[in-house]
């Protein structure tokens, strides 16, 4: 379910749990808005869900109003990417606490470097509309008289209300966008991780699709070396009328493939190509690890399948992905839109890369 504006977030939550009060709205809006960046002790943290998961576990089963969300949806939206996982859903168990406890210390990282436009104001004014079109419980006055309240004791996170919790029973755990969008390839790794595997993980996609931050969230999850592809960009010489007409052509493929195939035996180093200087940068080295994250567009070249035990595919809108560049990168806009972009589409189209990615990270 995709959600627009936090209205429709604050909507759909008032029509799922009708007993909110204007605390439970301003929850929302802040781990909305800020995720669970405030969250920074990992260990205690962890402590935590493991107490809350084994009260849940222990719960008699059946006691209904207890266990209600065990058939919900494990992510629930929040807005902004973000969502609840929620801990009474049945695929959840003890074994799950370790991935857990790992992806919300790494979402609470993303989370405190993720900065969107602050629409935190504009969010208590959806409240009070929300109230004051009747689809609330509470009143509009009921809801300025909690935000006054809130504004003097400080403002930040706050509880849910005593209301919601003996109706509710919330159990959760806010998740940054990277792990909503990537769970299935997270449980992936960990479930062959566990199993003794070594694992070589490509992660390809369009530009500005989140390919380095998907990469980024895992090695906060997973001890594991990660090798960008923006470190392989052909070097001048060899740009070539014939040689850019192949599908990703304007990629050091053979480079890359030398680099893996040392990377699959052990320890194993490579020297960056510098686009600005036209020669190769300062040599990175890297341990052996069990797990390797080959991240960027091209990264799945059929040259390289042969090294891959994991391919996934990062989706985006092309609207959203200029959007993305127009801010990210404005000074070489124009080169994305009139050259990288249609290399990379070329690429997409004639290796049939959706249909040979193992996950889609939508």
């Amino acid at each position: 379910m995709i959600f627009y504006t936090f209205f429709d977030v604050l909507c759909y939550h008032l029509n799922k749990y009708p007993l909110m009060t204007p605390q439970d709205c301003v929850k929302l809006l802040y781990q909305s808005e800020y995720g669970c960046g405030h969250f920074v002790d990992a260990g205690m943290a962890h402590k935590r869900l493991l107490a809350e998961l084994n009260s849940i576990l222990n719960n008699d089963c059946e006691n209904t109003e207890k266990r209600q969300l065990t058939q919900c949806e494990l992510f629930e939206n929040i807005g902004k990417g973000r969502a609840r996982l929620q801990l009474a859903c049945r695929e959840i168990t003890a074994d799950s606490v370790p991935l857990i406890s790992r992806m919300f210390a790494a979402s609470a990282i993303e989370d405190a470097a993720f900065k969107t436009e602050d629409r935190f104001t504009d969010g208590l004014n959806d409240i009070l509309e929300a109230a004051r079109k009747g689809l609330a419980a509470f009143s509009e006055k009921e809801a300025r008289a909690y935000f006054a309240e809130y504004e003097k004791n400080g403002g930040g996170a706050v509880s849910h209300s005593n209301v919601y919790r003996e109706a509710y029973h919330p159990a959760y755990r806010v998740m940054s966008p990277s792990a909503v969008r990537a769970y299935t390839l997270i449980k992936e790794i960990d479930a062959r991780l566990k199993s003794g595997e070594n694992l070589v993980v490509a992660i390809d996609g369009p530009a500005a699709s989140g390919k380095s931050t998907v990469a980024k969230y895992l090695a906060g999850i997973f001890d594991c070396n990660i090798i960008h592809v923006d470190d392989f960009f052909l070097p001048f010489e060899r740009k070539t009328p014939e040689r850019l007409a192949e599908p990703g052509g304007n990629m050091d493929r053979e480079k890359l493939s030398l680099v893996l195939r040392d990377a699959v035996k052990g320890e194993f180093s490579y020297s960056p190509f510098d686009c600005s200087t036209g020669e190769d940068g300062e040599e990175k080295r890297f341990p052996e690890k069990q797990l390797i994250i080959v991240e960027g567009s091209y990264s799945m070249h059929p040259h390289l399948a042969e090294y891959y035990d994991i391919t996934a595919f990062c989706r985006i809108d092309g609207e959203e992905q200029k959007k993305r560049i127009k801010k990210r990168n404005p000074d070489l806009y124009d080169r994305f839109v009139n050259e990288w972009i249609p290399l990379e589409n070329v690429y997409f189209e004639r290796t049939d890369i959706l249909k040979r990615a193992d996950f889609i990270i939508a």
